[in-house]
């Protein structure tokens, strides 16, 4: 019996190797028309970070991305290519401006809420506690004054400003 699971194990290992490959393989080309999954988002976000000299800071535990993925779904971005189109302009120099890092989770919330901070509070379940005091300095980098006052009136019930970043 175990022997069997041992054995389904190794395939799915496998399935998912290839399929990691295959969007390897597509990214490469520029083909990005892929289906935002937490395989194709981890993937995507770990080279994003890797060509831009972002530096993403390590969960202390392999986080579960499905809450992420629905996040991006709910403001309506379904595959890569969609993501790519709402990295904020300039974000790794800003973020190097203030010696930014943060987690995969803090870095794509940071791009949704830069993004459209209106249609994420409004359309986009989300369940995270709070914005820390670094990401409110990206954040207020791409927000005129107008839009700072409506963004905190908005997220007031989900604004703390911490040292570390609250998963």
């Amino acid at each position: 019996m175990l022997e069997i699971a041992d054995k389904g194990f190794d395939e799915l290992s496998s399935q998912i190797d290839q399929y990691i490959e295959e969007f390897k393989q597509r990214s490469s080309k520029g083909d990005f028309d892929i289906e935002i999954n937490s395989l194709t988002l981890e993937e995507y976000v770990i080279n994003w970070a890797e060509s831009t000299n972002f530096q993403i800071v390590e969960n202390e535990h392999k986080p579960d991305f499905s809450d992420l993925v629905n996040e991006l779904n709910d403001l309506g971005l379904k595959n890569i290519s969609e993501l790519i189109k709402i990295i904020p302009s300039n974000y790794p120099d800003i973020t190097k401006k203030y010696g930014y890092s943060t987690t995969i989770l803090g870095l794509l919330r940071d791009w949704m809420i830069i993004y459209d901070y209106k249609k994420y509070h409004e359309e986009v379940s989300f369940n995270w506690l709070g914005i820390d005091s670094e990401s409110h300095q990206i954040i207020e980098s791409y927000l005129n004054e107008e839009q700072m006052k409506e963004f905190y009136e908005m997220y007031k019930d989900h604004y703390f400003i911490e040292d570390e970043y609250i998963e």
